[in-house]
């Protein structure tokens, strides 16, 4: 695993953990070309809280602009369409809690995916 550092960002409805832009670049070079891989709309990211989530609006902008750690994965995961990297947090895991929200590896229906995720490309 690797180790980096993301800025923590609050937007609308979204939190996002915001990662050097050279973390893409360098793990969709190391795809074939042949594949075509795009880059995402938005450069790398965690997203810690998504638009469609209803956190706890007294702690919301606790944090922003602080920095966070994030493990990620050595290899990229695909399904055909999106190329991302599996990555690890457990501060990404408390700001979701101190915003009211399970984590994946607080929900049981999420026992199989205890991971966050970085999109690095798609082939649309």
């Amino acid at each position: 695993m690797t180790e980096y550092t993301g800025t923590i960002r609050y937007y609308n409805n979204w939190v996002l953990a915001w990662l050097p832009e050279e973390l893409g670049a360098y793990y969709r070079s190391l795809l074939p070309k042949a594949w075509g891989v795009n880059p995402p709309m938005n450069r790398p990211h965690v997203s810690i809280v998504r638009a469609f989530e209803t956190p706890d609006r007294e702690a919301w902008g606790d944090g922003d602009g602080e920095t966070l750690t994030v493990q990620v994965m050595d290899g990229v995961e695909t399904d055909g369409t999106y190329f991302w990297l599996d990555c690890f947090s457990d501060e990404v895991g408390a700001i979701r809690r101190s915003l009211g929200l399970r984590t994946f590896r607080d929900d049981y229906r999420y026992n199989i995916y205890t991971t966050y995720h970085i999109t690095v490309g798609n082939v649309k």
